[in-house]
């Protein structure tokens, strides 16, 4: 039998002083959106897109990327990408228990990452230039472009980061979110591929095709949890939203502080 009534009892002690695990195992950005993400699909309209009919989320999805392995050691390569959370017409490839591929039909494919004052990914491990907005957009496309769909049939397309109103206002995620500098990285990441014919004719085709159509027809906005939780107005979310600030807040400061 599942544990529920007990797990319960651990996650109810999260917030106090006898919690038997860190708090930020539960008050954290991922349970954060689950809970928010969880409210738009029964009806709030707490986020700057729509949930169309038909559409589905999921946390932790695996996208495939336009620059997998093309063998072992491949000194280029990156892995799939893990998105906070997906939002729209999708379902999972045969085999796999996460791995996404957009429906044929889909009018929404909308990719979220949340965070709780944690900055996105600055790069991969073989392009330390190429930061999480860049690879979760060129994700975007890459799996539009293997649905076979056209940009313009999406009426919901769209990357989203979402984040304490506090670090949006500082414009902490500014300048990697801007089209122009995504598509900057998105063609240097492609450039370093100039030298396997194959492979670099396969992504400019990609890139006419899909990536800058993609590029063009998606909204890439940043997203204030404030606005979400008020939206919603419920006082449960309310409250675990403030937990999430004073656990993941106290938790920069010690890591600030054992950086010095």
């Amino acid at each position: 039998m599942i544990q529920f009534e007990r797990i319960n009892k651990m996650l109810e002690k999260a917030h106090t002083g006898e919690t038997v695990f860190p708090p930020t195992t539960l008050y954290e950005e991922g349970w954060m959106l689950r809970i928010t993400l969880n409210a738009l699909s029964e009806g709030k309209e707490c986020f700057p897109f729509p949930y169309l009919p038909g559409a589905r989320w999921y946390s932790e999805a695996m996208i495939k990327s336009p620059f997998l392995r093309r063998w072992r050691g491949d000194r280029l390569a990156e892995g799939m990408t893990h998105p906070d959370g997906v939002i729209g017409h999708f379902e999972f490839r045969s085999g796999t228990k996460t791995g996404l591929m957009i429906a044929t039909d889909a009018t929404q494919f909308v990719v979220t990452e949340a965070k709780v004052f944690a900055l996105l990914s600055p790069g991969v491990t073989n392009a330390d230039y190429y930061d999480q907005a860049a690879r979760n957009v060129a994700c975007i496309a890459w799996v539009i472009g293997q649905a076979g769909i056209p940009a313009e049939n999406f009426e919901s397309l769209g990357f989203y980061v979402i984040a304490p109103r506090e670090q949006i206002l500082e414009g902490v995620f500014s300048s990697q979110i801007s089209k122009s500098s995504i598509k900057k990285k998105v063609d240097r990441r492609i450039s370093a591929y100039s030298d396997d014919d194959r492979k670099y004719a396969e992504l400019q085709t990609w890139y006419k095709n899909y990536f800058i159509p993609t590029l063009k027809h998606m909204e890439i906005d940043r997203v204030a949890w404030e606005d979400v939780v008020e939206a919603i107005n419920e006082p449960d979310v309310k409250v675990f939203y403030s937990r999430c600030l004073k656990f993941n807040e106290r938790a920069e400061s010690r890591i600030r502080e054992e950086a010095k």
